[in-house]
């Protein structure tokens, strides 16, 4: 069964908007269309800016995360900001599990979190040492 157009606009659910377009935006960087990919993340990141309930979703870091993501492929300034607001927000989930094994598998085998964490490494690996040793 296919969704109308304007379905998720019609049931008020800014946080599934924010999904479907993070989707297309990760569609169309997959397949080099960067300037879709970046008009897609743009609506994605004016979403973003309203306080959406996405805990409510699947992968509810995803929309921020392809934000990320074409704005790093784009050569955008809002690309590190937005990649150590990712970190933190996982960090600090990570850090409200007791159990160490649980919050390894957070870190380690959920794959939206291991690309995080491989960013965030990946950032910090390619920073002068200034930077990286605060």
């Amino acid at each position: 069964m296919t969704l109308p157009s304007g379905a998720y606009e019609s049931r008020q659910a800014p946080a599934w908007i924010a999904q479907c377009w993070a989707r297309l935006a990760g569609l169309h960087l997959q397949r080099g269309q960067l300037e879709r990919a970046r008009d897609a993340a743009e609506r994605v990141a004016a979403l973003l800016t309203q306080e959406l309930p996405l805990a409510d979703t699947d992968d509810s870091e995803y929309p921020a995360w392809i934000c990320y993501c074409v704005w790093q492929a784009s050569g955008d300034a809002r690309a590190a900001p937005q990649l150590k607001a990712l970190h933190e927000r996982l960090m600090a989930s990570a850090a409200r599990i007791e159990d160490p094994e649980l919050r390894r598998g957070l870190l380690e085998d959920v794959p939206l979190s291991r690309d995080i964490v491989a960013a965030w490494d990946a950032q910090l690996d390619s920073a002068p040492a200034s930077i990286s040793s605060k």
